[in-house]
């Protein structure tokens, strides 16, 4: 994808991340103005473009012919779960995927820290190079309320999710993450940064979309969200139901509709 990470986070990486983000980044601009790419899309009838950054380069390049569509899309709402949290204090905060470092699980870690809930419990699915760096932080941050369940196989890490009460998206690239769609289609809201395929997909209805900045302002606009969240038990059960039907509307299905739609009205086009 043509999609940035900003410098501000690539400055603070490991130095192996931060020398493959900023070749990422220099192929990436080169890819933009390349005749190869400028063919294809002179080329085209019609494309499809995952993010509006993606769309806005290629609209450099000629407008009028991109729109955005995700690449994947929902199942069948995977289970309908009512979720009132005025008599439980207790919140289940899911965080899932691969532990490399553009994950970004420790601008969690970090957000939870400063929140000094113990009625905030957080489970980390998933496995990767990060693990043991992360778990060090969560030890020197002195964080108890974690549950470390490791790589799962994916019906036991779907059940995990269905038992949680919001998933926290902390990754600052990828294309669209599988498991914000699961959690959408599970009535779980989601809360991530306003960047790349999450950023399509969560809406105000089914979650909260914090601005990709640097890692403090991160850490900050996490932290506020979660205590949103937390404290306003009728908040979290709209947005829940905005989750179910967010899912509906990125079903397959949907997908399929629109894909035909703009083939048949492509065709009409270059028929006239």
């Amino acid at each position: 994808g043509m999609y940035a990470v900003p410098k501000t986070f690539i400055e603070t990486m490991k130095i192996k991340a931060k020398i493959y983000e900023y070749i990422r980044l220099y192929a990436n601009r080169r890819q933009v103005v390349s005749k190869r790419i400028r063919g294809v899309i002179d080329g085209a009838s019609w494309i499809w473009a995952i993010t509006e950054q993606e769309k806005v380069c290629i609209e450099k390049v000629r407008k009028n012919i991109v729109s955005t569509m995700l690449e994947t899309g929902t199942n069948d709402i995977l289970q309908k779960k009512i979720r009132n949290k005025s008599a439980v204090k207790r919140l289940k905060i899911c965080w899932s995927g691969s532990h490399q470092s553009i994950k970004e699980l420790p601008l969690l870690l970090y957000a939870l820290s400063e929140i000094k809930d113990d009625e905030i419990m957080l489970l980390v699915l998933g496995d990767g190079p990060e693990t043991n760096s992360w778990k060090e932080i969560a030890d020197k941050l002195k964080l108890k309320n974690i549950i470390w369940y490791g790589r799962l196989n994916h019906s036991r890490a779907l059940e995990i999710m269905s038992e949680s009460d919001l998933l926290v998206h902390t990754s600052i690239r990828e294309g669209t993450p599988h498991v914000v769609l699961e959690a959408l289609s599970l009535g779980l809201p989601v809360i991530c940064h306003n960047a790349c395929g999450m950023g399509e997909v969560v809406n105000d209805k089914c979650g909260i979309k914090i601005p990709l900045i640097n890692r403090d302002e991160s850490i900050k606009d996490f932290i506020n969200a979660i205590l949103l969240l937390k404290n306003n038990p009728e908040e979290l059960r709209r947005k829940s139901d905005g989750a179910y039907e967010r899912a509906q509307e990125l079903s397959w299905g949907e997908k399929v509709k629109e894909i035909s739609q703009t083939y048949l009205r492509v065709l009409g086009e270059i028929s006239n």
